[in-house]
């Protein structure tokens, strides 16, 4: 949850990026996509910084179903 419990962070992790082709390519002003390697972890932390103060990549968990 950001801080002002408004929005969520989420971390999405799949072995085909096709599957995330919609979400890549939603173009609403309120979704935000970072892509770990190709954006660098100072540009999404910092960004993400603005929504979590604490923020950090490392606080991040994958749960698999």
């Amino acid at each position: 949850m950001t801080d002002d419990r408004n929005m969520a962070i989420l971390h999405l992790v799949a072995a085909d990026r096709a599957a995330f082709e919609a979400i890549l390519n939603d173009k609403r002003p309120e979704i935000r996509v970072f892509e770990v390697g190709k954006q660098d972890r100072d540009t999404i932390e910092r960004e993400m910084k603005k929504y979590k103060k604490d923020f950090t990549l490392d606080s991040l968990r994958v749960v698999a179903h």
